[in-house]
């Protein structure tokens, strides 16, 4: 579902996964996200699951996904993980 509405008298596009979140929305939150993750305040794997849980319009795929900046944080951690067990 795409399209729009008005929110203090602005027009947020781009709607996907309910009325009231968009995709500049779901980019604010993984900026903020990755922001946390780097100040070490979270892990990237609970950033995304987060994310995903919080805005359903990330689990859509689009040219320059937002979540891409959060990827190498993640995988890090992953293979981290891997290499430690």
């Amino acid at each position: 579902m795409s399209g729009g509405f008005y929110r203090e008298g602005k027009w947020i596009t781009s709607v996907i996964g309910g009325y009231n979140v968009s995709n500049e929305e779901a980019d604010r939150a993984v900026a903020a996200a990755i922001a946390r993750v780097e100040a070490r305040e979270t892990t990237a794997r609970e950033a995304v699951r987060e994310l995903l849980t919080e805005f359903p319009v990330l689990k859509q795929d689009r040219e320059n996904h937002p979540l891409c900046a959060l990827m190498g944080h993640y995988s890090h951690e992953v293979l981290n993980d891997q290499l430690i067990n």
